[in-house]
Formats: C-alpha cells, sequence, structure tokens
C-alpha cells in the first residue's frame, strides 16, 4: 500500500497538496523536496501524480524550519472554504467529542446490515459546528473502537471526551472532508472522564449535527436517570411533524437519527421532554 505523503511551501489557503508514485517513498517528516509533475483530481482529491520516473521529485534534506499547523475553526469543514486548505497542516483547539461514530451507533462494525462504523468521529469547537476526524490512517494510537474487542488496546475516543487541541491534515474522501491525525503527538491534552459526570448530574441537550442538513440530521441527548423521554419535531408553525421518542429510556446518552426527506427546506424545532426537564432547539433544513 502506498503511503500518505504531503508536501507544503508555506502555512494558510492554497499551500499543501497530495504526492502519488513511487518515487516518494523513503520521504520522511522535514523533507525539503523539489516535485516536477501533473496536477490531477481523483475522486475529488487533488494531488501531484506520475512521480515514478525516478526524475521527478529532488529531495535536498531537512528543511531548516518545519510547518507549523495553522489554527482554524471546526467550522471550516462545513463551509465553502473548506477546499483551500485540502492536504494542510492544520490545527483544532479546544475541542469536545460530540459524537463516537460519525456513521452510525457507538461500537464496532458490524458489516452490511448492521452498525457501521469506518473509524470516524465528531468534534467541535466553541462554533458548536462538527467536523469529522478520521482515527484508521495515521500511525497513533486513538481510536473510536471500530473493530471488536478494540477498546483493549491503545487509547479509546469517547463521547465527551475534550482535547487541548488535534493535529492532523485536512482530506477529503466520500464526500466529506476530514482531519488526519499523524501521531500520538497531534492529540494534545485529552481529558477523559466526562461523559460520566455528565449522565450524573444533568439533563442535557445538545445541537443537533449536521446543521444545517439534508436530508437527515443527528440528535444527542443525555438523561441522568430513567425517565419518560418524548422527543417531537415541529415547523414554524407549531405544528408537529415527526414523533422520534415517545416512551422510557435507561439513563446515560442517546442519540437519535431524523431524516426529513419528506419535508421541505426551512426553520424546525425539536422539543424534549424527559420528567421535568424540557428543551427546545432549533434546525435548518436546506435542500
Amino acid at each position: 500500500m502506498s503511503p500518505m505523503v504531503y508536501i507544503q511551501n508555506g502555512t494558510g489557503a492554497w499551500s499543501g497538496i497530495n504526492l502519488n508514485g513511487t518515487e516518494i517513498f523513503g520521504l520522511e517528516v522535514g523533507d525539503s523536496v523539489t516535485v516536477t509533475g501533473l496536477v490531477d483530481e481523483e475522486f475529488s482529491v487533488t494531488w501531484i501524480e506520475g512521480l515514478n520516473s525516478g526524475t521527478n521529485l529532488v529531495n535536498h534534506g531537512k528543511a531548516v524550519n518545519g510547518i507549523e499547523p495553522y489554527d482554524v475553526s471546526t467550522s471550516l469543514l462545513t463551509s465553502s472554504d473548506a477546499e483551500q486548505f485540502e492536504s494542510v497542516l492544520i490545527r483544532f483547539n479546544d475541542v469536545i467529542v460530540i459524537d463516537e461514530n460519525a456513521d452510525g451507533e457507538a461500537g464496532p462494525d458490524e458489516g452490511s446490515g448492521g452498525n457501521r462504523n469506518f473509524g470516524e468521529g465528531i468534534l467541535s469547537d466553541t462554533s458548536g459546528v462538527g467536523a469529522r476526524i478520521e482515527y484508521q490512517e495515521g500511525n497513533h494510537d486513538f481510536h473510536n473502537n471500530w473493530l471488536f474487542g478494540q477498546d483493549m488496546f491503545g487509547t479509546s475516543v469517547r463521547i465527551w471526551n475534550e482535547f487541548s487541541s488535534v493535529t492532523g491534515i485536512l482530506y477529503y474522501s466520500f464526500g466529506n472532508f476530514k482531519l488526519l491525525p499523524r501521531t500520538n503527538d497531534d492529540f494534545q491534552g485529552m481529558v477523559v472522564g466526562l461523559e460520566d459526570d455528565l449522565t450524573a448530574e444533568k439533563f442535557n441537550l445538545e445541537q443537533n449535527y449536521p446543521n444545517p442538513f439534508n436530508p437527515a440530521t443527528t440528535i444527542n441527548f443525555t438523561i441522568p436517570q430513567q425517565a419518560d423521554v418524548k422527543l417531537k419535531i415541529f415547523d414554524v408553525l407549531g405544528r408537529e411533524v415527526a414523533d422520534l421518542v415517545n416512551g422510557q429510556l435507561e439513563k446515560g446518552s442517546h442519540k437519535i437519527k431524523f431524516n426529513a426527506s419528506r419535508l421541505s427546506s426551512g426553520i424546525y424545532f425539536y422539543r424534549i421532554e424527559a420528567g421535568n426537564f424540557v428543551s427546545i432547539k432549533k434546525m435548518m433544513l436546506l435542500k
């Protein structure tokens, strides 16, 4: 399998690109190189291809100064500016895990017909906008338990865990921009155990993700005790358009998928009742 190699000629927008070809073997982090080749795009991934002749890449040895990560918000990954930072070393600061598994329920991948887990989670900073992080790539020990028994090894990343910063390469695949951390040092200031503290102390209704959305989104909430829970969706006129939960749930964190394919674009509200706890949040459907 060919390694993933990225180069940058500075920091910030449009400064990085992916390399493809046999000449990349043997390169190390910090090498200064000159590259000649064709810039191409395949499956929406931009790279310099054709580095196979032995003459298109010149390694000048270690650079005097390395590349510092560029600080961005998690909201960048869902904005129109994201493509400018593809293949660039970026850093999120003061983030929290808002979804252990971006593509299904928390826990291992069960294959076709079961729960899917492709090794991706969701982080969010103070912007409140989630961004995907890919755990399967890179040479580090962090994971979201995409394999059975994986929680016995490495470092499991759970919902409500916090990091003072997470650094990585911005990558694009399967319709999503995502952060690819490289080594354990890219994960700084991890705080664990927040899920248990939150579960034990209070009710909590999170902002749905993604938001805006089309046509599906996820609503996360936490209840500190077993309770009768009602979770409903309303339009701007106060009319109920969906009944997502209506029954008794165990204490802990819960994740509910909402598919609005039959609804029109616009503002909607989701309302939770759990015992004496009531909370309402707004979301936007954009088709």
